[in-house]
């Protein structure tokens, strides 16, 4: 019987066992170093107001985002299905629409609960490079501890590059955010 170097056999030994527990509390520690870091490099933008512009035009003016904009304007239901079937003359973008109605209802338009929304998914996309590169480089190689440190290190410069930071201190980077976030887990 042979045994593949890059997949051997599971050992109910109680030193696997401590080995895996090991590597276990090590990925929680790098993950929630990676969210941290986000949280730390995010918060100067949580009390930034809703900037003219974009955020003026497709949140706090939109009507199917924030109801106050019109004389009757549904209900939440109503307003995500015509979120999803209307025709927009300038700039389609149901999903991230639909979030930022769902927000507008959930906290009554507070700037900070969306900026603090838009750097989550930002940690949650750190997260997700994280594992797709610790998946891809345990392909090439059998070295699974260093992968997984040198994965993270790349994830954590992934998410605190400032070409990055625009993605979340702007609102209207969600687009790109939600964009990562599919491309990611597919």
């Amino acid at each position: 019987m042979s045994v593949d170097p890059h997949n051997p056999a599971p050992s109910a030994t109680p030193t696997s066992a401590n080995s895996a527990a090991s590597d276990a509390r090590r990925a929680w520690s790098l993950g929630t170093v990676l969210v941290v870091a986000v949280l730390v490099a995010g918060s100067p933008s949580l009390d930034a107001p809703w900037l003219m512009g974009d955020e003026s035009r497709f949140i706090v003016g939109n009507p199917l985002v924030n109801p106050a904009n019109v004389g009757n304007p549904g209900t939440l239901t109503q307003r995500l299905g015509e979120i999803f079937t209307t025709v927009h003359n300038d700039l389609y973008q149901p999903v991230p629409i639909a979030t930022y109605t769902l927000e507008w209802a959930a906290f009554g338009g507070r700037a900070w609960a969306t900026r603090l929304i838009d750097v989550l998914i930002h940690a949650c996309n750190g997260l997700l490079v994280w594992l797709v590169l610790h998946e891809l480089l345990c392909h090439a190689t059998a070295l699974r501890r260093s992968v997984s440190v040198v994965a993270w290190a790349c994830a954590l410069l992934w998410t605190l590059h400032p070409m990055s930071v625009d993605a979340f201190a702007a609102d209207m980077g969600r687009t790109h955010m939600l964009s990562a976030t599919f491309a990611l887990l597919a």
